[in-house]
């Protein structure tokens, strides 16, 4: 049976279980997609996945103060620096933060949402919570789907970005291949 991971405040977390190249990456206050940029030579490419109405994950429904039978909008992406893909990102958007300008939250495309995010200072997000993401868990699923070789473990975060009491949830889940061309760059 699939589970989810369980998910830890920065106080919680024991800082040298977190692999030293991923240090950084996890912990990283800002836009992901602006920090990989300066990784990728020809830029970073937002491959999208999926985005289809779906029923939220029980613990997501939680976070997002989701009623029962409620769906949200849930996009699947990778960022990738050329055809290597370095992070997947899960995001969940409940339908009632789709309305006005949430509206473009919705037809984002392979544009990258942390770009909308990040430029938008009305968007306030919550603590950053972590989790090691193990085979058991349905996101780990999700994040190595597209992979040749499936790891044991990866490391996640997630957190809720509120506009106008509108949340949304964004999970970002880091790939091996980070760490292999964070080790090559040193970052």
């Amino acid at each position: 049976m699939k589970t989810g991971p369980r998910w830890l405040p920065h106080k919680d977390l024991v800082r040298p279980a977190v692999p030293a190249l991923l240090r950084a990456w996890l912990f990283e206050e800002g836009s992901l997609t602006q920090g990989l940029a300066g990784l990728c030579q020809d830029g970073v490419r937002v491959q999208l996945l999926g985005q289809r109405w779906e029923y939220p994950l029980a613990d997501e429904a939680t976070v997002l103060t989701m009623g029962s039978g409620e769906r949200a909008l849930v996009r699947r992406v990778l960022l990738c620096c050329g055809e290597q893909a370095l992070i997947f990102a899960r995001s969940v958007i409940p339908e009632s933060s789709l309305r006005g300008s949430g509206r473009r939250l919705g037809h984002l495309g392979s544009r990258s949402l942390g770009s909308l995010l990040f430029s938008d200072r009305s968007y306030r997000r919550s603590e950053i919570q972590y989790a090691r993401l193990r085979r058991s868990h349905r996101l780990f699923g999700q994040a190595t789907h597209h992979l040749d070789n499936s790891p044991g473990l990866l490391w996640g975060r997630r957190s809720v970005f509120r506009r106008r009491h509108q949340p949304l949830l964004v999970h970002e889940v880091f790939l091996p291949q980070l760490g292999l061309i964070e080790g090559a760059k040193g970052r």
